[in-house]
């Protein structure tokens, strides 16, 4: 009885991502992959990296095993999993592959350029966004995270004391774009510091958290599972995260065009985004402080596993410890940008990327059947010995006169969906690097789990953990 009830189950969920996935093609790519069995395919090769939030780990083991193109299929639909860099011009650049629609179920608010299908709706978001990310907010960046910094800097002391420095960032993050996009601020910094702010406490991450697991499971199984609106604690997060949005926009005065934040500008008469197309905007973009956030703790995580890295680090931090820190003084350092990139490749925040082909396209000297469901592995490619010298090894200094082979290294995408905030977020984690460094002391927690969850996006699975003094 139990074998016939666990083939039921083993059914029912193949059947149930079938669904999700597409339409049943009953062919192969005839790419190589792991094993295929009747009715599953070879489901069983990622369904525990979907349930536990590591797809995008465990697609960069497939490809590094299986090559540059491989497959592995849901019942009979297959799925292509490519990590050649070749192939990034046709799938981010060229229009021949659009967005699924992962994400699209992953999201609550529908009305966010992120969710958007690439059309005139979609391009009138970004052409109103754009501007937004311009050299004055740019600026605007450094004094925030300046001070958002200084607010903790000054509660520490000579004392170690441990933090959670995930929560930290993750506060930090938020408070920054509050100010510098909505020109609101979260007071998350300030509330970190009385215990008010953590992972489990903050309906924004716990709204992110939920996403991640929508994005995976079929949309018509969100409410069974507890992912979907109407469900306790998610219509309770998203209540919160409303009310928040609303009371941002309540408080917003008028300002000239040359001061416009991103509610401003949707606002604008020459715009006229409606009030529920700027709240999916302001949503969106809040929720999106988190890949800052964990790049941040990608960061300190590897100061802590590397001190001879984070030596050389710091002494060029100190060296400049006097001089203001301006978008112009951010490229004399250099290590650190040499520190961030290895950590982009080794710990990437976007794993991989989910894309559809409008028409039969050839892919690996095969011709890919329209709407495939492809994954591009960008944890594959930056971890690949082809391009990397010991792709595994840590090494800052590799970076020095590097330029990567193209497709190999895409830390903000490619393409007219290219990170439309990646300039923002490069001056804001390299801000809030400096500032924390020249005034404090850091070292890991010892015997801490460093395990990192490569969804979605890509977050600490127990958070960092830090010993924190004052310098």
């Amino acid at each position: 009885m139990s074998t016939v009830l666990t083939g039921l189950i083993v059914f029912a969920v193949t059947y149930v991502l079938l669904l999700h996935f597409g339409v049943i093609k009953g062919t192969r790519l005839g790419f190589p992959g792991p094993k295929q069995y009747p009715l599953v395919g070879s489901l069983y090769a990622i369904f525990d990296a979907i349930k536990d939030r590591k797809l995008g780990e465990r697609l960069r083991d497939i490809a590094l095993e299986y090559g540059k193109y491989c497959e592995v299929s849901i019942g009979m639909t297959p799925i292509l999993i490519v990590s050649d860099p070749e192939a990034h011009q046709a799938m981010m650049v060229n229009g021949d592959f659009e967005r699924t629609d992962m994400l699209h179920k992953a999201l609550f608010n529908k009305n966010a350029l992120f969710a958007l299908p690439m059309g005139d709706v979609w391009h009138k978001h970004r052409k109103t966004l754009q501007p937004a990310f311009g050299p004055t907010h740019l600026r605007q960046v450094i004094g925030h995270v300046s001070t958002k910094c200084d607010v903790f800097t000054r509660q520490i002391t000579h004392d170690k004391k441990q933090f959670v420095m995930s929560d930290l960032f993750r506060a930090i993050t938020k408070d920054v774009i509050g100010l510098t996009a909505f020109s609101y601020d979260f007071k998350a910094v300030e509330q970190f510091l009385t215990s008010e702010f953590t992972d489990e406490t903050d309906p924004i991450t716990q709204v992110l958290h939920t996403m991640q697991k929508r994005a995976f499971t079929p949309e018509f199984m969100h409410e069974w599972l507890g992912y979907g609106p109407n469900t306790q604690p998610t219509k309770r997060n998203l209540e919160s995260v409303e009310l928040v949005l609303r009371e941002m926009m309540a408080q917003k005065r008028v300002r000239v065009p040359e001061e416009y934040d991103v509610v401003d500008r949707l606002r604008s008469e020459k715009n006229g985004f409606t009030d529920d197309e700027i709240i999916g905007e302001a949503h969106i973009f809040i929720v999106g402080y988190n890949t800052s956030s964990s790049t941040l703790t990608f960061l300190f995580k590897n100061m802590g596993m590397y001190p001879d890295k984070f030596k050389k680090l710091l002494e060029e931090i100190q060296a400049k410890k006097d001089e203001p820190i301006t978008i112009e003084s951010l490229g004399e350092y250099q290590y650190l940008d040499y520190f961030m990139k290895e950590t982009q490749r080794l710990n990437p925040v976007g794993s991989m990327l989910n894309r559809t082909n409008r028409k039969p396209t050839v892919l690996g000297g095969r011709t890919i059947p329209a709407n495939t469901s492809v994954f591009y592995s960008f944890f594959a490619v930056q971890t690949s010995e082809e391009y990397w010298p010991e792709p595994l090894v840590f090494k800052p200094e590799r970076w020095e006169g590097l330029v990567p082979v193209r497709g190999t290294f895409l830390p903000f995408g490619a393409g007219p969906t290219m990170c439309l905030g990646q300039k923002m977020a490069l001056i804001e984690i390299k801000t809030a690097v400096i500032c924390l460094l020249r005034k404090l002391h850091l070292e890991l927690v010892p015997d801490q789990d460093l395990s990192i969850n490569y969804s979605v996006t890509a977050f600490m699975s127990h958070g960092l953990k830090m010993f924190v003094s004052q310098r």
